[in-house]
């Protein structure tokens, strides 16, 4: 049991606030990768949806730049994510 100091409070091991730091910080780091995976997977969702929507019109400069957005979509989500997973690691 832990033995109460003068100001009323508990002595604690530093170790243990360490390894619980290092436990709460290992932790943050898998939910932010959890949360990035989501994002990456949201939008490949959409500019598959856009690649598909091009795919089936049947005017070639709707289909031009429908093909277009997905690519900036596209461009846009793989640059989010790498910032992002460089921020997290």
């Amino acid at each position: 049991m832990a033995k109460a100091s003068a100001a009323g409070g508990s002595k604690t091991n530093p170790s243990t606030l360490s390894s619980l730091g290092d436990r709460l910080f290992a932790t943050g780091n898998k939910l932010g990768n959890l949360y990035i995976d989501g994002c990456e997977k949201s939008f490949e969702t959409v500019v598959s949806l856009q690649r598909k929507v091009a795919a089936q019109s049947r005017i070639d400069s709707v289909q031009t730049v429908l093909d277009a957005q997905a690519d900036l979509v596209s461009g846009i989500g793989e640059a989010s994510v790498a910032a992002s997973r460089k921020i997290v690691a």
